[in-house]
């Protein structure tokens, strides 16, 4: 008999990894952290036991699905690691009870990150995001009147991805006088949206980064 959505949604909310304060849910988080650098929050959507360990599939933030077997063992290391976007993992499974249920999951999911309910595809991507990115520094630099670049691969997280910029003499000489200031770094979110965040906001900081939901990669 399927599972009614209020039961799913509670299974789902139990299943939040907890490791701060759960020991179980320390060495799942451990074995993760193994194979996949990014997320924040995530979620049990199924486990099934074996003779030497447990089959996991994870929902890490709302953006994917991780499945791997985790032998028994005090920190045993995941074997026949996979990562998934939540359409590529809804179309192999391809049965209505679990889409469902990876549906209710990204609404628990969402909840847990602070962001609202968004239906599929919603989302842009990582290279909608980076042509987005180039299209505000190209005219931030008609702006100011001089050549800007992106310093690095940009931050990315649960809200967006975090872009950090300045001119092209400081990322060629590193030198202090060439530093660009009076801007913090560029944050597309999700949505397609571009912010320019101020400078006095620091984004190694982890409650700063905690507020804008924001990873290292």
């Amino acid at each position: 008999m399927p599972k009614a959505e209020n039961e799913i949604r509670l299974q789902l909310e139990k299943g939040r990894l907890t490791p701060d304060t759960d020991r179980r849910h320390k060495r799942i988080h451990a074995a993760i952290r193994k194979f996949f650098a990014d997320g924040e929050v995530f979620h049990i959507l199924g486990q099934t036991p074996g003779q030497e360990g447990d089959h996991f599939s994870i929902l890490a933030d709302d953006e994917h699905v991780l499945t791997f077997e985790l032998t028994h063992g005090t920190w045993a290391r995941p074997q026949d690691a996979k990562v998934f976007s939540l359409a590529s993992y809804r179309k192999e499974l391809g049965r209505t009870q679990d889409s469902k249920e990876i549906k209710i999951a990204l609404e628990v999911a969402r909840k847990a990150l602070g962001l609202p309910p968004r239906a599929w595809g919603q989302s842009i991507g990582a290279e909608k995001a980076q042509a987005l990115a180039e299209a505000e520094l190209a005219r931030l630099e008609d702006e100011c009147g001089y050549p800007l670049v992106f310093l690095g691969s940009p931050d990315r997280g649960a809200f967006g991805w975090l872009y950090h910029f300045g001119s092209a003499a400081y990322a060629k000489s590193r030198k202090f006088q060439d530093i660009m200031v009076g801007h913090g770094p560029m944050l597309v979110s999700r949505k397609g949206n571009v912010y320019v965040l101020p400078s006095y906001l620091d984004t190694n900081d982890r409650a700063v980064r905690a507020q804008f939901r924001v990873t290292h990669p």
